[in-house]
């Protein structure tokens, strides 16, 4: 068998990480991505030296590679301070930095200087006919051969660039529309804007309006972040991007069809890492791109990184804000008197506490909020006022410390996402939570040790994370008849509880055609039924019958 230079690689380094390096420059959050890459936590210290001496323990006397990418901050202490421990790894050790600052790879003292040139035209051609003719013939189309040669000389030997605008011209495959590129005025315009390419901003000036914005809005992922497919759509659902649906066309199916076009152009990308690894379907943008999403969304968006920005414009709708343990307050006072905000996205690492009084506030006075995510807040409750958010449609609260939700919640008649991923505290939730009846996805955690009350009223749900099977009496099975909306995965544990079905009991998963994979759980029982256990499991699968459409069933115990 072949050795790979992959397979050289790993075996050759006992350690390997791949880390983005943000703007602005952090030394705290940096030390703790390569430790994360190393598969080392350090989400609970927020001291740099402290994470330094772990940093260090773990490198001494080890052979690694670390790749820093995109770097733009060339101020040499920072990085004799930061780099300080790789001095403890073993002969061989490498560092590789990517850069477009050829300052920054004098100030690492880099001993080997690779320097890309851009593609020569005979190699922009042949990709532009790759993504361009997408396997047609191009003498079968002299025109357009003539008119795509004269658009790649404007493209200045850009990879992406050439490949984005292959991409669109494949889509706008005529003589006319691609005349029409060759000869707009947008190739001359001046970019003082971050110097965005022109292609790329005559990609964007050529997508349809709900794909423009849509595209505009994920310039509150940061740079060199992933972000889940799911996970936009969702958020483009909360603001409203998606409402103007065809017939019959649910705005999930809308938002996959958008994201799937912007893919196609290459303003979002996976990785090889990412499409092999378990993020699947998670995505990034270029640094290029993610300037274009910057340029194109104004200050409609803020992103703040560790501390408080000075002077958040007053206009700003949607704000993204990393938390660190020192700028709770101070980052959030100021955020609290944007009485316009739509979005406000808080990530913490676990050691973050936001007090009551500040959610209070929050709550009190941030009432246009459509979107808000405390994930990996130290929350150990949920205040009463949350039921001020009445616009709310998507709450995180994934990674927190929260106990028990309050009845209030329950009057968030509006959202449409919930997720509760990660808890291992939460164990019930309010009595009142059907009322919730514009629930599209749901997503609980495993801690729970029964299913909210009448959640079959819940009819709109297109995710539902599992259906846990009540220890009582099992009766609850029945509530999911309602829901023949769900997609995806659906787990179902605990039936060994059931004791009873009803005779209907067959439509139960039988109606729900949108799901392609369920997984049964016969946990549970009460012992003194253990002697029929094996003849009811078997009258439960004989009653449980799944959808045609199902591609996949596991059943276990």
């Amino acid at each position: 068998m072949a050795v790979t230079t992959k397979h050289l690689i790993e075996d050759h380094f006992e350690l390997k990480a791949w880390v983005y390096v943000s703007e602005p420059f952090d030394v705290v959050g940096l030390t703790k991505a390569i430790l994360k890459s190393f598969k080392s936590s350090a989400d609970d210290e927020s001291i740099f030296n402290l994470l330094q001496d772990k940093l260090q323990h773990i490198l001494t006397g080890k052979k690694y590679l670390l790749v820093l990418d995109d770097i733009c901050n060339g101020n040499a202490d920072y990085w004799e301070q930061l780099l300080l421990p790789f001095n403890h790894g073993s002969f061989g050790s490498k560092i590789i930095v990517t850069t477009r600052d050829k300052e920054v790879a004098y100030v690492l003292n880099s001993t080997k200087i690779f320097d890309l040139q851009q593609l020569d035209k005979r190699d922009c051609w042949s990709l532009f006919v790759t993504h361009a003719f997408h396997g047609k013939n191009t003498s079968e189309y002299p025109s357009l051969e003539s008119i795509g040669k004269k658009i790649v000389n404007k493209c200045g030997g850009l990879p992406l660039a050439v490949k984005t605008m292959g991409q669109l011209l494949r889509k706008k495959f005529s003589q006319h529309e691609w005349i029409k590129i060759l000869e707009t005025d947008m190739w001359c315009l001046s970019d003082v804007d971050n110097n965005i390419n022109p292609v790329l901003r005559l990609s964007y000036h050529n997508l349809p309006s709900n794909q423009k914005r849509c595209f505009s809005f994920c310039s509150i992922f940061p740079k060199g972040s992933r972000f889940g497919k799911d996970e936009s759509i969702k958020l483009w659902m909360a603001e409203g991007l998606l409402k103007c649906c065809g017939a019959g066309k649910s705005e999930e199916e809308l938002g996959n069809e958008i994201f799937s076009d912007l893919e196609s152009i290459s303003f979002f990308q996976q990785p090889y890492h990412l499409i092999v690894g378990r993020y699947k379907n998670h995505f990034v943008m270029h640094d290029l791109i993610n300037d274009l999403a910057n340029s194109v969304s104004e200050d409609f968006f803020v992103q703040i990184n560790g501390c408080m920005v000075e002077g958040i414009p007053e206009r700003t709708r949607h704000i993204r804000c990393s938390l660190q343990l020192t700028y709770v307050d101070k980052s959030l006072e100021p955020i609290c008197q944007l009485k316009g905000l739509r979005s406000l996205l808080l990530k913490g690492d676990g050691s973050i506490l936001i007090s009551n009084d500040v959610q209070r506030d929050m709550f009190s006075q941030l009432k246009y909020l459509r979107m808000l995510s405390i994930n990996g807040c130290g929350l150990s409750e949920l205040v009463d006022e949350i039921s001020n958010l009445k616009l709310l449609r998507y709450l995180d609260l994934s990674y927190t410390q929260i106990t028990s939700l309050p009845d209030a919640i329950c009057m968030l008649c509006n959202m449409q996402t919930l997720l509760l991923g990660n808890f291992d505290k939460l164990t019930e939730l309010p009595s009142n939570f059907s009322k919730l009846i514009n629930l599209r996805h749901l997503k609980l955690p495993y801690s729970l040790k029964k299913m909210p009350k009448h959640i079959g009223n819940l009819s709109n749900l297109q995710a539902l994370r599992y259906f846990k099977v009540e220890e009582q009496n099992g009766s609850d099975l029945k509530e999911l008849e309602k829901l023949n909306h769900l997609h995806g995965t659906l787990q179902i544990t605990g039936l060994g509880n059931v004791i009873d079905l009803v005779d209907d009991a067959a439509t139960i998963l039988k109606n729900k055609k949108y799901l392609e994979e369920i997984l049964m759980t016969f946990n549970g029982g009460r012992e003194e039924m253990r002697g029929s256990y094996v003849v009811r499991q078997v009258s439960i699968l004989d009653a449980l019958q799944p959808s045609s459409n199902l591609k996949r069933l596991t059943i276990k115990n």
